[in-house]
């Protein structure tokens, strides 16, 4: 069974900022059908990480940046 985490103000938004503005351009730039994947494959990376909500560094960067190279890996879109 899975610790409940306690998520500090301010920290939700920042995610859904994140993810939000990641998954728009996806949308914008390649359909929406890649957008869902995008979206999908954000939620897994954050669910997938092992690090702790009080750290300073929130890190979304780092969850956008690993979705978008998960997403890149499973369609063959390379990028210049």
């Amino acid at each position: 069974m899975r610790e409940e985490t306690i998520i500090p103000p301010g920290v939700l938004s920042a995610a859904e900022k994140e993810m939000a503005a990641f998954v728009c351009a996806v949308n914008q730039l390649l359909g929406s059908e890649l957008g869902q994947r995008a979206a999908e494959y954000w939620l897994e990376i954050l669910d997938e990480a092992d690090w702790s909500f009080n750290e300073q560094d929130q890190k979304w960067r780092l969850i956008t940046i690993a979705a978008a190279s998960r997403l890149t890996s499973g369609t063959g879109i390379e990028f210049a």
